[in-house]
């Protein structure tokens, strides 16, 4: 389903809403990687440079230990102050960043100094002119990282933008067979059942006020309650056609999700599974919760050798995948499987 929404355009907060926080990308097993990469390659260039004496693999040792370590307590210094951090702009971080890089270089060199001073043969230009060294070779990386950093940040805020303006533009339309079955269930049901239709209208509102909140996160229960009262509307116009399997626990743990992420999927489920299909079938949901994730998995009948259903789950598909990526930072996993007469899509979401 979607509704209409005023036209303004989403505020910042909304968009930091779905935004991972900054510090996040450096905790990635991927991210690591390259850090650790970068530094034995910035290693390995320092020892092979002209006009460098001494025994080379002795150099490259050195330099791939004082590399090492810095970007370490760097890392490490980060990670101890990253609930603080985390209340600032992305601009306050990267100078943050920038300060514990030059503390932690000066930091390795005190300890090389303190450790290796009379164990190997001092540098050429001395201590002193190594310490210096250090600091404008960190100086020099620290500035084109904070540089890279903004530039993947303001990437990230822009896709963030296209995908909030994707959502303002299925806001922004009135699906006409939904609105005009469900209206049409709700006055079949005004004479024979008026407790039936007013339940069917308190949905079809609840439906169209979450469309058009501005907010742009909800709790998981809540996004779940929606879900079910759409069920509820369909249930009303598809009868005996539709049987609903809804397990979800009573309790789940506090979660936050982008508003009608997972909405969409139940409608492909319906328009895809459900409506197709003379004799209709059984849609299943189903919560389960561990200590690392919460998986919500989604169950419609589809017709055997049929391409439609398959296509057609992916236009509400993109959308939910793309939102769910933004707001987890990539954690979250949403897939899907067909198989001779069931298609299967499943959400696992990250407790963090």
């Amino acid at each position: 389903m979607t509704t209409t929404t005023n036209g303004h355009a989403a505020s910042p907060s909304h968009l930091a809403a779905d935004a991972p926080e900054p510090l996040e990308v450096l905790w990635r097993p991927y991210t690591l990687v390259w850090i650790i990469m970068i530094g034995e390659a910035l290693a390995m260039a320092m020892s092979l440079s002209p006009g460098v004496s001494g025994d080379r693999l002795i150099l490259f040792g050195l330099n791939s230990l004082a590399i090492q370590w810095t970007s370490l307590l760097c890392l490490g210094l980060l990670y101890l102050f990253r609930k603080p951090l985390q209340k600032h702009r992305p601009t306050t971080i990267a100078t943050a960043a920038l300060g514990a890089l030059l503390l932690s270089t000066c930091t390795t060199y005190l300890l090389l100094w303190l450790l290796l001073d009379g164990a190997v043969p001092a540098p050429n230009e001395g201590w002193r002119q190594l310490l210096f060294h250090m600091v404008a070779l960190s100086l020099i990386f620290g500035l084109l990282g904070v540089a890279a950093f903004q530039s993947h940040w303001r990437n990230r805020l822009l896709a963030l933008q296209a995908k909030q303006a994707e959502l303002d533009a299925l806001r922004a339309r009135v699906d006409p067979h939904f609105l005009f079955n469900a209206l049409n269930s709700a006055v079949a049901l005004v004479r024979q059942n008026p407790s039936a239709s007013e339940r069917l209208l308190v949905d079809l509102a609840d439906l169209f006020r979450a469309a058009l909140a501005r907010s742009g996160t909800v709790p998981l229960t809540r996004e779940l309650e929606l879900s079910h009262q759409y069920l509820d509307i369909e249930a009303t116009r598809f009868g005996e056609r539709l049987t609903l399997d809804w397990r979800v626990p009573d309790s789940l743990p506090t979660l936050l999700i982008p508003s009608l992420s997972l909405q969409p999927l139940i409608e492909n489920a319906i328009r895809h599974g459900i409506e197709p299909s003379l004799h209709g079938g059984t849609l299943a949901v189903s919560v389960d919760v561990d200590p690392d994730w919460v998986t919500i998995q989604i169950s419609n009948p589809v017709q055997a050798g049929t391409r439609e259903a398959t296509t057609g789950h992916q236009l509400g598909l993109r959308s939910t995948r793309s939102r769910l990526d933004a707001h987890f930072g990539g954690k979250a996993v949403v897939d899907t499987t067909t198989a001779s007469d069931t298609h299967l899509t499943t959400v696992k979401l990250p407790r963090r």
